[in-house]
C-alpha cells in the first residue's frame, strides 16, 4: 500500500512538470509570436534622405522635391550653393528645389545629437530616369520584345498621370506597366530610326496645374533599343494554309500563297524557339488592314516552333485600325509544340473591312478541304413599324437579330429598332437591315430608326456589306436613336448615339497539343443605344478554328463567337447580333475528325 502511495506521487510530480514545461513553452512562444507581429506592423522607418524629379521641360531648370526625415528631428540643411535651411528640430522637411541638368549637387543634413551627413546627386538622364519615370527591357526574344513603363514619383505619384508612346511618329498612350512590340511589325508601321535601326521608346508623366492655361509639369524620357528590319517576300502554292505554314521555311516577311483557285496575302513572324507572351501582344500593322477607301490586305500569321504561352492577363490579338476600319483578313496561329492558353488569344471587333472568300485551311486525305466560306451567315432584315391612323401614340418594333453561323461561317449582324409616333395620319418608321458575314467578318448592324415627334416617317440606313461600316440611324431630334456595329460604327442621324466599332473576326489555330485555361474568342460588337433608348444592330460574332494533332485540353476555358448584344430596354432593343462558328478537331492520319462544333 505505501509502495503504491509512493508511485502515486511520483507520478503526480511528472504531471506537474509536464504542465509547467508546457505552460513554459507557449508563454515563450506567444512572446516570439508578439515580437513577430510587433515587427511587422512596426511602420517602415521613412528614408533620411530621398528625392523626385517632377518636371524637365527646361533643362536648366530641373525641378526636384527633396524630402528629409529623422525622428530625433533634423536641425539644418546646406544645400550646394551654401545656403543654409534651419529646420527648427521638425522631423520630416520638404524642400522644392531646381538645378541644371548635369550638375553635381551635395546636400549636407545634420539631425539632433549626430553628426553631419553629406549627400550628393549626379542629375544625369540615368537619375532623372529613376526617380521619375522610367523605361526597362525585359524580355528580347528573336524580335519579339516587352518593356516595363514605371512611375517612379514614390511621393506623389498620385498626382501625376503616366504616357508612353512606340516611335517617333507613335500616338501617346495613356498607362503604364508591360508593354510589347514586334521588330517587324515596328518595321511594317514605320517606327523604326533608319539612321540606325532602331526604335526610341517615350516615356512622360504629366502634372496638370492648370489645364485651361496649359501649366503643367512634365517629365519625358527616352530609349532606343536595336530592332531586326530583315524580312522576305515570295509566292507560294500549297495544298492548304495550314500546309503552306507548315512546309515552308518562313522568316519575317510577306508571302502570297496560292491554294485551289485562291490566293491569299500572309504576313508571317517567325520564332525558332518557345515563346512566351507576357504583356497584351498585337500581331499586325496599319499596313494589313482597311482605311477609308480601301479593303483590308493581309492575313497575320504566328508561327513558333516550339512551344506557345500566353501568360495570365496576357491578351494575343491582331492590331486594328487606329480610325475604326477593323482588323486584319484573319489571324493564324501556328505551334509545333504546345500551346498553353492562361491569358486571352482574341479576334474580338477585329473583324475585317474586305471581300469574302474561300479560306482553305485544310485538305483531307479524301481531297476535301476544311474551310471557311466566302460567304457568312445572313443579316437581320429591317424592323418596321407603322401607326395607327386611328389615334396617337407610340409603336415599336424591336430589331432583328443576325442569323447564326453554321459550318465555320462568320454570323450575320442585327438590325436597329424602328419607333413611330402618329396622329390620325399613318406614319412608318422602317429601320436599317444587318448584313452578312464574310470569311472574314461578322455582319453590320443596321441603324435605329426613331419617329419619335414630328409625326414624320423615318428610315434608317441598312449596315454596309463586307464589313464595312455600320447604318446610320435616323432618329427626330439629336443622339436619340443609336446607330449599327461595324468597321467602322455607324454614326447618328443627329451626330448621337455611335455603335461600337468592331465585327468578330477569323481565327485559326494549329497546334501540336493545345491546353486552354482561359479565354479564346471572337465576337462582335454592341450597337448604339441613343439617348431616347432605341438600339441600334449589334454586329455578328466571327469564325474559331482550333487543328490539333496530339492532344487538346479544356481547363475551365472558354471559347466564344458571340454576336453583340440586343441594345436598350424591352420594347426598343435594337437586334442581337448572330452567333459565330466554333470548330475544333484532330487531325488524324492526314484527315480532320471534329472533336466540338458549336453549331
Amino acid at each position: 500500500m505505501k509502495s503504491k502511495k509512493v508511485n502515486f506521487k511520483i507520478l503526480f510530480i511528472i504531471v506537474i512538470a509536464i504542465i509547467l514545461t508546457l505552460i513554459i513553452y507557449i508563454c515563450l512562444g506567444k512572446v516570439g509570436i508578439l515580437q513577430k507581429l510587433n515587427e511587422i506592423i512596426k511602420p517602415e522607418t521613412p528614408e533620411l534622405f530621398s528625392y523626385i524629379i517632377y518636371d524637365n521641360q527646361d533643362e536648366k531648370n530641373i525641378k526636384m522635391l527633396i524630402e528629409v526625415n529623422d525622428e530625433k528631428g533634423i536641425e539644418y540643411i546646406k544645400e550646394s550653393d551654401g545656403k543654409t535651411i534651419n529646420c527648427n528640430g521638425k522631423t520630416q522637411v520638404s524642400l522644392d528645389y531646381v538645378a541644371t541638368k548635369n550638375s553635381n549637387l551635395s546636400f549636407t543634413l545634420k539631425a539632433k545629437g549626430e553628426q553631419e551627413i553629406s549627400k550628393n546627386i549626379t542629375l544625369n538622364d540615368e537619375t532623372i530616369s529613376n526617380n521619375s519615370v522610367s523605361i526597362s527591357k525585359i524580355k528580347d526574344i528573336e524580335g519579339y520584345k516587352i518593356f516595363e513603363i514605371k512611375n517612379n514619383l514614390s511621393l506623389i505619384a498620385d498626382r501625376f498621370k503616366t504616357y508612353y508612346k512606340i516611335g517617333e511618329n507613335g500616338d501617346w498612350v495613356e498607362g503604364k506597366g508591360k508593354i510589347s512590340t514586334l521588330d517587324y511589325d515596328l518595321t511594317q508601321n514605320g517606327k523604326v530610326n533608319e539612321e540606325d535601326n532602331t526604335v526610341t521608346i517615350y516615356a512622360k508623366i504629366v502634372n496638370e496645374i492648370d489645364k485651361d492655361n496649359k501649366l503643367e509639369d512634365v517629365v519625358t524620357i527616352s530609349q532606343k533599343y536595336e530592332v531586326n528590319t530583315d524580312s522576305t517576300q515570295s509566292s507560294l502554292e500549297a495544298d492548304s494554309l495550314i500546309d503552306a505554314v507548315e512546309k515552308y521555311n518562313f522568316d519575317d516577311g510577306e508571302y502570297s500563297v496560292k491554294v485551289a483557285e485562291e490566293t491569299y496575302n500572309l504576313k508571317v513572324q517567325t520564332f525558332n524557339q518557345n515563346l512566351e507572351i507576357d504583356a497584351n501582344t498585337e500581331i499586325g500593322s496599319e499596313n494589313d488592314v482597311a482605311t477609308e477607301n480601301e479593303n483590308a490586305k493581309s492575313m497575320v500569321v504566328l508561327k513558333v516552333n516550339g512551344d506557345l504561352t500566353i501568360n495570365e492577363e496576357a491578351k494575343l490579338t491582331a492590331y486594328a485600325s487606329k480610325n475604326g476600319y477593323g482588323g486584319p483578313k484573319g489571324m493564324m496561329i501556328y505551334c509545333t509544340g504546345t500551346l498553353t492558353n492562361n491569358g486571352t488569344i482574341s479576334m474580338t471587333a477585329r473583324g475585317a473591312k474586305a471581300e469574302g472568300q474561300n479560306v482553305y485551311l485544310w485538305k483531307n486525305s479524301d481531297n476535301s478541304y476544311e474551310f471557311v466560306p466566302a460567304e457568312g451567315a445572313s443579316g437581320a432584315s429591317s424592323a418596321r413599324i407603322t401607326t395607327s391612323g386611328f389615334w396617337g401614340g407610340r409603336f415599336t418594333k424591336v430589331g432583328n437579330s443576325g442569323n447564326n453561323a453554321t459550318n465555320r461561317q462568320t454570323a450575320g449582324g442585327g438590325s436597329g429598332v424602328a419607333v413611330a409616333h402618329g396622329d390620325s395620319s399613318r406614319y412608318t418608321s422602317i429601320s436599317g437591315a444587318g448584313t452578312s458575314g464574310t470569311s472574314y467578318s461578322g455582319g453590320t448592324g443596321g441603324g435605329a430608326a426613331l419617329g419619335e415627334t414630328n409625326y414624320s416617317s423615318y428610315t434608317a440606313e441598312a449596315g454596309s456589306i463586307n464589313g464595312g461600316k455600320g447604318g446610320r440611324s435616323k432618329s427626330s431630334y439629336a443622339g436619340n436613336a443609336g446607330s449599327g456595329a461595324g468597321n467602322p460604327g455607324g454614326t447618328d442621324g443627329n451626330d448621337g448615339s455611335k455603335g461600337s466599332n468592331g465585327t468578330g473576326g477569323l481565327l485559326i489555330i494549329y497546334a501540336n497539343s493545345l491546353i486552354n485555361n482561359s479565354n479564346i474568342e471572337a465576337n462582335g460588337s454592341n450597337g448604339g443605344n441613343g439617348y431616347w433608348n432605341a438600339g441600334g444592330g449589334s454586329s455578328g460574332g466571327g469564325s474559331i478554328n482550333i487543328f490539333y494533332k496530339d492532344n487538346y485540353t479544356e481547363n475551365n476555358g472558354s471559347i466564344t463567337a458571340d454576336g453583340g448584344i440586343a441594345m436598350c430596354a424591352t420594347g426598343y432593343k435594337g437586334g442581337a447580333g448572330g452567333t459565330g462558328s466554333i470548330s475544333v478537331g484532330q487531325i488524324l492520319n492526314g484527315t480532320y475528325t471534329s472533336t466540338y462544333t458549336n453549331y
